[in-house]
């Protein structure tokens, strides 16, 4: 079985991840990145076997078996923004050595086509995308002038904006002290990288998982950027959150591809 790499988006941190890795085959190898958005990454929590069958919602259990070592690497700034042959990225590739299933939510999936230099195998986005603003050839999608009015306010008022934006996604912010700097950085790469290309070429590789009514990607930016997008039926920017069963699902069947 293939390594499992997670990548959070842009506003969130690795426990974005807690409610899917419990679901997982133990078997499966996990690693989390952070981009320390929100300070250390804490250990995460422990799930009583209750609220593990409610979220599995009718998922079979895997049997205890072998667990696989788990864990999440913290990323810098250089690491997260380096470019493929520069000495931050190729540290994180050598803790790869063979190509990784990616999976990536939000800016996570735009990360792993536009930035990665970890090599991977197959991609599952989640409320993804392969570029956030839209371009004269790349529509509909965020308008440039929205990005920039965000990142205006986030130089004036970070925390409303951070509060605003938890609110529209449906979910709670991260517990972490905020790295104002390192979320700065990050609204740069939502209106600078662009991985289209590296789309185009592995298309039959990516497969999308997006949500009916999300706030922050509506359904026909997933359906322009991708072309065929598996479509949950939910509100909400979330899906490993609200949805945890079916991202893990789908986590296990590529896996195994």
């Amino acid at each position: 079985m293939n390594t499992v790499v997670l990548v959070h988006g842009w506003g969130y941190d690795a426990h974005l991840w807690d409610a899917v890795r419990p679901l997982l085959d133990p078997a499966l190898p996990v690693v989390t990145l952070d981009f320390g958005y929100f300070g250390a990454v804490l250990p995460a929590p422990t799930f009583p076997e209750e609220t593990l069958k409610k979220a599995a919602s009718g998922m079979q259990r895997k049997a205890p078996g072998a667990q696989r070592p788990r864990h999440t690497i913290q990323v810098g700034e250089e690491a997260s923004t380096a470019q493929r042959g520069d000495a931050p990225a190729q540290q994180l590739i050598q803790r790869f050595p063979s190509p990784v299933l990616a999976v990536g939510h939000s800016l996570g999936t735009l990360w792993w086509l536009a930035q990665s230099a970890i090599p991977w195998r197959r991609l599952l986005s989640i409320n993804g995308f392969p570029r956030f603003v839209a371009t004269g050839n790349y529509a509909p999608a965020v308008a440039p002038r929205v990005l920039s009015r965000m990142k205006r306010q986030f130089q004036r008022e970070p925390m409303a904006v951070l509060a605003e934006f938890h609110a529209r996604c449906g979910g709670h912010a991260p517990s972490g002290s905020p790295n104002l700097e390192r979320l700065a950085a990050g609204l740069d790469a939502l209106g600078e990288w662009d991985g289209r290309a590296q789309l185009a070429a592995r298309r039959s590789d990516v497969v999308a998982l997006a949500g009916t009514r999300d706030p922050i990607v509506p359904a026909e930016m997933s359906t322009m950027a991708f072309g065929t997008v598996e479509f949950i039926e939910t509100t909400g920017h979330l899906l490993p959150v609200t949805h945890p069963e079916i991202c893990a699902r789908w986590i296990e069947r590529l896996a195994r591809a």
